[in-house]
């Protein structure tokens, strides 16, 4: 007797398949896309006990300093030392945000148009005359605005963001001498820190309920209407997006009200240390080196 021949495997559902994988691979990439900002890092490294009010001496006098003197020299000191610091901090790689792609085409796009300005010296490339002045002035402030923005996220991974509303609290005490309402600007910098979390996950919520609705959707060919769709595809999100922070607002209203209103901003005695002192005597150094330079 001739024995059966075993089946022949199906053929596999290729096409359906394939447009699931590709749609998880997009939201994925698209999760990985999105900047992660504000996270705390825990951790017990000398930055992360410093007092969250000498951290925020320490960028405001960094800002003071690139500012009054946006020299090559001290920004490369600034950015050193907020280097240093991060070193020390223990910083992992992955907690750098991921910038999206129209961040670094806007940066591409500013040092294009600024080669065209009148800053000398100029050089000729294939016939068209480079600006190297307006080139270098671009870098600079470039190299500004992300030290600063290093030194932002430093403070934001190293302190809990309650811990900043007292330190503003103990730093604005010499201002109620003139009788500015420094409780109702810490009040309002404390609710919109606790508030900031509430907003980003209503954001991302927004962002993924955007995601389905296009993975649902067939593939369409590219067209030249498919910039002027995302266009109004954005403009529905941020209308979204503002209209749900207007709602989380009358909401936090109505309970503060129901509280009796504002509470107690500081809930912890946070005072400075021997720690603090020596952060500020390198940030005197600092600038003695600036001065110096």
């Amino acid at each position: 007797a001739r024995r059966p021949e075993p089946p022949e495997p199906p053929a596999p559902a290729a096409p359906r398949h394939r447009g699931r994988l590709s749609r998880r691979r997009s939201a994925a990439r698209a999760r990985r896309s999105e900047p992660n900002l504000l996270r705390y890092i825990p951790g017990t490294s000398p930055v992360h006990r410093l007092w969250a009010g000498t951290k925020i001496i320490m960028m405001a006098a960094l800002g003071l300093l690139v500012a009054l003197r946006p020299s090559w020299p001290v920004i490369g000191l600034v950015a050193g030392f907020v280097g240093l610091c991060m070193l020390v901090a223990r910083i992992p790689p992955g907690a750098a945000p991921r910038l999206p792609r129209w961040f670094w085409y806007g940066l591409l796009i500013g040092a294009a148009l600024t080669m065209q300005s009148r800053e000398a010296p100029f050089v000729a490339v294939a016939g068209m005359r480079v600006s190297l002045g307006g080139v270098l002035e671009w870098l600079r402030l470039t190299s500004v605005s992300m030290t600063m923005f290093a030194t932002a996220a430093l403070l934001g991974w190293t302190t809990p963001l309650s811990d900043v509303a007292p330190a503003l609290d103990r730093l604005m005490t010499p201002l109620r001498r003139l009788r500015l309402p420094v409780d109702e600007w810490v009040a309002t910098v404390a609710l919109a820190i606790r508030c900031l979390p509430l907003l980003v996950e209503e954001i991302r919520t927004l962002l993924a309920v955007r995601r389905l609705r296009t993975a649902s959707r067939p593939a369409r060919p590219r067209r030249p209407a498919a910039l002027a769709r995302q266009l109004r595809y954005t403009t529905e999100l941020l209308c979204t997006a503002i209209v749900t922070c207007l709602r989380r607002a009358a909401e936090m209203t109505e309970a503060i009200t129901a509280r009796g209103g504002f509470g107690a901003v500081s809930h912890q005695p946070a005072r400075p240390r021997r720690a603090d002192a020596a952060a500020l005597a390198a940030m005197a150094g600092l600038f003695a080196a600036v001065i110096l330079i």
